[in-house]
């Protein structure tokens, strides 16, 4: 799954639009992850799941996308937080 934390971050901070929400930014997040895991054949709950998370803090720190995308280090570092939340947590996994 870290292999796709990078491509999976350029992808979702490269979609432009106004509207910034959790709802949005899940919503570009699962595209780009199912996307770019496509070959790996990702599983469907995992991005739901870490886009869910992603999404949710990415809209708390960030008042909007374009902020999001000038800071792209932290950004990773909100991702691989969730990646590491969502395996440290196998009943999160499961549900």
């Amino acid at each position: 799954m870290k292999k796709i934390t990078i491509p999976f971050i350029v992808i979702l901070l490269s979609a432009c639009s106004q509207k910034w929400d959790k709802e949005h930014a899940k919503k570009t997040c699962v595209a780009a992850a199912t996307k770019e895991a496509n070959r790996m054949e990702p599983n469907k709950k995992m991005i739901d799941k870490l886009c869910d998370c992603t999404a949710e803090k990415l809209v708390a720190h960030y008042k909007s996308e374009a902020s999001a995308n000038k800071d792209s280090k932290n950004v990773e570092a909100i991702s691989l937080g969730c990646i590491k939340e969502l395996y440290s947590s196998p009943s999160v996994l499961s549900k």
